[in-house]
């Protein structure tokens, strides 16, 4: 876990400057800070725009009665696209405008689903080995 925290704190930030001023050498300062507010300020446009059909989709489901599911983390997923077109850099903006398309969070989405149903099988096989024994009547809290 440390390791992974030290990348997102450390090292992917180091690269956004690197890179940044790597693009600010070739094509100059304004050219590049015009770029990337441009391309912030197209993201934001564009997350909220997906938010609002979001939102439409979340009512929606509700006044079906069923849960909304896929647009909480459709929602999720775009408020995380927005922290990142937020940020300057080319790699979080890059990052940002990949989460605005709905086909890429919904291979996010499809992972997620996968990874947490292999974690709640593993999790029921190990309660049910914990609680096997039908000799032992003392429950034992350590």
């Amino acid at each position: 876990m440390f390791w992974r925290l030290l990348l997102l704190f450390i090292l992917i930030p180091t690269l956004e400057l690197v890179g940044l001023w790597i693009f600010s050498a070739i094509f100059g300062i304004f050219f590049t800070l015009v770029l990337i507010i441009g391309i912030s300020m197209f993201g934001v446009i564009l997350a909220k725009r997906q938010g609002l059909r979001c939102w439409n989709d979340f009512n929606r489901q509700i006044d079906l009665g069923e849960t909304p599911t896929l647009p909480i983390m459709h929602g999720a997923l775009i408020l995380v696209a927005a922290a990142l077109l937020i940020v300057p850099g080319f790699f979080s903006d890059f990052c940002g405008i990949l989460l605005l398309f709905p086909i890429v969070r919904r291979i996010f989405i499809e992972h997620a689903i996968l990874k947490f149903d292999k974690y709640r099988k593993n999790a029921n096989r190990s309660n049910q080995n914990n609680f096997n024994n039908d000799n032992d009547n003392v429950l034992d809290i350590d």
